[in-house]
């Protein structure tokens, strides 16, 4: 027996470390008090609210530098956790071979104020905490659309562990990719259906599914400045 085989076991080490970062955080936070969680909560999570008051930073400095990324560390149940931990592994780790570590954990961390920054332009005053890695995930689940569907491309060669180096097709092409277009209109018709219905996940928390479109732009936009794979010449 070869546990080569093993999905979980093939992801790049900084995707497992990001699960089991993820999976630590939330273990802690089941752990405390249900006063001290609230406190984590108001601390770290995203609140757009304040954000929207002059005087709210006086009160909770960390909401101003901290919280634009420390909410994607947060989920609001272990089913929330273990959605975006596969989504992670599935989608993460192709995107985590073909950047490297660097780059992989760079692209995270500009993906999470994306995902902020859209959830903010949609509840600019809303007192509701939001949390998920959800916006990091639609940004390594857009990235991964750039490259993963090719002929070529990882998924079409799944016993070629060179093939998530191939070099991605420009934007155009990538969206002329049926099994790629067919993705992205049902991630995003998914996205819209499920954020209609079920933005509330938990008592007093708010996942919406304007960040999870913001990090799928930001995905996009950021794999071209990102993507460390020169492109052919022929």
């Amino acid at each position: 027996m070869t546990i080569k085989q093993e999905p979980f076991l093939r992801a790049p080490r900084s995707v497992v470390v990001f699960a089991s970062l993820l999976l630590v955080v939330h273990i802690i936070r089941n752990l405390v008090s249900v006063e001290t969680d609230e406190m984590l909560l108001i601390n770290f999570a995203f609140i757009p609210a304040f954000f929207s008051s002059t005087t709210a930073g006086d009160f909770y400095p960390l909401q101003w530098f901290v919280s634009p990324f420390s909410y994607a560390l947060m989920h609001a149940g272990w089913s929330h956790l273990l959605m975006n931990v596969l989504w992670l592994l599935a989608f993460g780790s192709p995107v985590a071979k073909r950047f490297g570590t660097l780059r992989f954990i760079l692209f995270c961390l500009l993906a999470a104020p994306a995902g902020a920054l859209a959830h903010f332009l949609s509840y600019g005053n809303s007192g509701l905490p939001m949390i998920g890695a959800s916006a990091i995930i639609s940004a390594l689940t857009a990235a991964a659309v750039r490259f993963a569907f090719e002929p070529d491309g990882p998924l079409m060669n799944r016993a070629n562990d060179r093939a998530v180096f191939n070099p991605a097709p420009s934007l155009i092409d990538n969206m002329r990719n049926r099994q790629a277009l067919i993705f992205v209109v049902l991630w995003f018709a998914l996205n819209f259906v499920f954020g209609a219905g079920a933005t509330l996940v938990g008592p007093g928390m708010q996942i919406a599914w304007q960040a999870h479109i913001g990090g799928f732009i930001a995905g996009i936009i950021l794999f071209a400045l990102f993507d460390p794979v020169k492109k052919s010449l022929s």
